[in-house]
C-alpha cells in the first residue's frame, strides 16, 4: 500500500473526529482528492507542473534553469 492509500485509510478511520468540526461536504472533497490522487499515482498518470509568475513584463526572473548551468 502506498503511503497517499495508507493517508486516504486514516482519514476513514478519523471521520468521527472530523465530523465534529467538519462538515460532508469537507469530507466528500478529501476523500475525492485522496482517492483520485492514489488512483493517479497507481495508473501511472501523474504529470508535475511549474509555473512562475512575476508582476509586469519587465522583470529578472529566469525562464528557465538555464542560468544554473553556466
Amino acid at each position: 500500500m502506498k503511503k497517499i492509500e495508507h493517508w486516504a485509510s486514516n482519514f476513514e478511520n478519523a471521520l468521527p473526529e472530523i465530523r465534529k468540526t467538519k462538515d460532508e461536504t469537507f469530507i466528500r472533497m478529501w476523500r475525492l482528492y485522496l482517492n483520485a490522487c492514489a488512483a493517479s499515482f497507481n495508473s501511472g498518470n501523474v504529470h508535475i507542473h511549474q509555473f512562475l509568475f512575476g508582476k509586469g513584463v519587465n522583470n529578472n526572473l529566469h525562464w528557465t534553469r538555464e542560468y544554473r548551468y553556466k
